[in-house]
């Protein structure tokens, strides 16, 4: 049976970029933005917030490391 789960996601960010779509680490990139955005103004709401800015720059970087070069 074939894994459901598992996902090529080099496949996935080039099928995003030859679409027009942004490459998934610009839109890490908006995450990261949008994540500082909101804990200035609420941050009372995240207790572990370099573990949350740790994890999703790793992600960003790993997607950016699958980009082709241009």
């Amino acid at each position: 049976m074939p894994d459901t789960y598992h996902h090529n996601f080099k496949e996935l960010d080039t099928y995003l970029h030859d679409t027009g779509c942004l490459y998934i680490s610009d839109l890490l990139d908006e995450m990261l933005y949008i994540l500082i955005v909101y804990v200035s103004d609420n941050p009372h709401t995240m207790k572990d917030l370099a573990e949350q800015f740790y994890h999703l720059r790793q992600l960003r970087d790993l997607f950016k490391a699958l980009e082709p070069e241009s």
